[in-house]
């Protein structure tokens, strides 16, 4: 019996270098970031939320940071919703009488 070989996807060792960088630096700045806010240091708090925000501007603990910080303003809130504008209303195809 003859053992198979299935052949799996090597990662390039380049890119996998670099997203460990990236992952590093957005542990660090998340880290700082929390470590200013717990001893009251608001602007530089503000300051590494942004540098994660700035390598991944997806970042949700970033963002609820600077939410909670009030240094940013909630999307889609209701209260940022604007009223739409009613459209006119017009007859259409009103049955008339003979």
């Amino acid at each position: 019996m003859v053992p198979t070989f299935t052949p799996t996807a090597i990662p390039d060792p380049e890119r996998a270098k670099v997203e460990g960088r990236r992952t590093r630096q957005i542990i660090d700045y998340l880290g700082a970031a929390n470590a200013f806010r717990a001893a009251g240091q608001r602007e530089w708090a503000i300051d590494r939320y942004r540098e994660v925000l700035a390598i991944d501007p997806g970042n949700l603990d970033a963002r609820a940071g600077l939410r909670d910080l009030g240094a940013i303003v909630p999307t889609g809130s209701i209260l940022n919703t604007p009223v739409p504008t009613p459209l006119p209303i017009e007859p259409t195809n009103t049955p008339t009488k003979r």
